[in-house]
């Protein structure tokens, strides 16, 4: 067959110079006819060239189009045909398609175009066509390919931080390979990259050995796994300092009770220990022993209200702060005094409880008495028998351990008996303090088994006793 199309072209040529223009279009005519196209090439001085091409459109080889390297806004389409051939794709929202992008002009066996300025997570329609050089136009049969989403960056925040270290965690629209650039400017200088082939959409990041109270940039970037690169904006954060405490004041200074306020340069704790070389006998305490008040608030502005304190009477103090990582700052000591004490306590929620003798003597009641006051004093009972003051009262020694809860046990009362109480406290500078006069009627005394037994038996038997007096 090729020697056939050969001798068939020599012959055309020699035509060109033997036979006139009519004949050349008489075979142009028949060979179109018969399936193939004439082409005219002009060698100048009307001296014309004819050749031959099929008119068959190019075939797609294969299993057709392939779609690769597919990104959020890009695509690459390629295809096989069997003779040379543009290359033309036509895509699409729709089986409609509407848009074509290719090489109108370069004809090649293996076709390869690149899809750009596509819209993110959207399915496209496309085919392909491919025009030989005689016009034959191969085309495929409609197919779609999906974009992914585009990459971006969400819900920046940075936790837990620390003197020297911070946590950073966010979210990427698509799977991502993060890096966290950072820094004291915007040039940042340092990165913390995710493990190696790491891909995720929820990402964690620590920042270490970081220097402490200095404010640092962030920004993340990175490429999702088709390559796209993402980037943040500039996240801005400041490393705790070490916790300082400033402006030590004490104020609303009065005989029982102290303000003592201080600031810290980072929120931590409030707390005051202190003390008093005093004599004075504290309950609880031993001398010079140290209390401590505070609050379990973090906080930059502190005050601590020291109260129960002794009147007229020099404390030192010492204040310690401590953040939420444990970082703790203390003051030197200090000291304060409290002012002279002209009140006398206030003694309040006064109680009584009764009761019969111990070891089962009835005969006797005890009485305990209890009472509260608004600062430290002795504890001191008066009563007497009746339920008004005579004068002839008796009164409890002295218990001269200074607290604000109060108990006295009155002894030796008669059951069935009215007594009147009185509480008495007394600050330590003798300043004296009596509540109302209280009432209280002691329990009767507790009968024995035999009288419980000789009472029953009376009252069982009394007729028998009835009836001889009637005899």
């Amino acid at each position: 067959m090729k020697k056939l199309k050969s001798l068939f072209v020599y012959a055309l040529i020699l035509a060109v110079f033997l036979v006139p223009c009519q004949g050349a279009l008489a075979i142009d005519s028949q060979m179109s006819s018969s399936g193939y196209k004439m082409e005219a090439i002009n060698f100048g001085q009307d001296v014309v060239l004819y050749s031959t091409q099929e008119s068959i459109e190019p075939i797609i080889s294969g299993d057709g189009p392939q779609v690769s390297n597919v990104k959020a806004t890009s695509a690459t389409i390629t295809w096989n045909t069997d003779k040379s051939s543009n290359s033309i794709v036509h895509f699409g929202v729709t089986s409609s398609y509407g848009s074509q992008q290719g090489n109108y002009t370069t004809l090649v066996k293996e076709h390869l175009v690149d899809l750009a300025n596509l819209s993110p997570s959207t399915t496209y329609h496309y085919k392909i066509s491919s025009e030989d050089r005689a016009g034959n136009i191969g085309e495929s049969a409609d197919a779609t390919f999906t974009t992914p989403k585009q990459p971006a960056i969400s819900t920046v925040t940075i936790s837990d931080i620390t003197m020297t270290s911070a946590i950073v965690s966010f979210e990427t629209s698509t799977i991502v390979h993060a890096i966290l650039n950072y820094g004291t400017t915007t040039d940042y200088g340092s990165t913390v990259t995710e493990s190696s082939g790491s891909l995720t959409t929820n990402h964690t990041l620590r920042l270490d050995n970081l220097a402490q109270g200095v404010t640092y940039n962030t920004k993340i970037t990175g490429a999702d796994e088709y390559g796209k690169e993402i980037a943040s904006d500039n996240y801005v954060f400041s490393t705790l300092p070490k916790p300082s405490i400033l402006d030590i004041k004490v104020t609303d200074a009065t005989a029982n009770s102290v303000v003592v306020r201080w600031t810290t340069n980072t929120e931590t704790d409030s707390m005051v220990e202190y003390y008093t070389n005093s004599e004075v006998l504290v309950e609880g305490l031993e001398k010079s022993a140290k209390q401590t008040q505070g609050a379990t608030d973090r906080v930059k502005e502190h005050q601590i209200k020291l109260i129960k304190l002794l009147g007229n009477t020099v404390y030192y103090f010492r204040i310690s702060s401590q953040d939420a990582y444990s970082n703790r700052a203390e003051s030197s000591e200090n000291s304060f005094a409290t002012s002279a004490d002209a009140v006398a306590p206030e003694i309040l929620t006064v109680k009584t409880e009764s009761s019969l003798g111990a070891n089962g003597d009835s005969t006797k009641v005890q009485v305990t008495v209890t009472w509260e006051t608004d600062e430290l004093s002795t504890s001191q009972v008066k009563y007497g028998v009746g339920s008004a003051e005579t004068g002839s009262e008796e009164t409890t020694t002295e218990n001269a351990i200074l607290t604000t809860f109060h108990y006295v046990i009155l002894t030796g009362l008669k059951p069935s008996a009215t007594y009147h109480v009185k509480a008495v406290s007394s600050d330590p500078s003798k300043n004296t303090g009596e509540s109302k006069l209280y009432t209280l009627l002691t329990p009767k005394k507790r009968r024995s088994l035999l009288q419980l037994i000789a009472e029953k038996l009376e009252e069982t038997f009394g007729w028998i006793k009835k009836l001889k007096i009637l005899n």
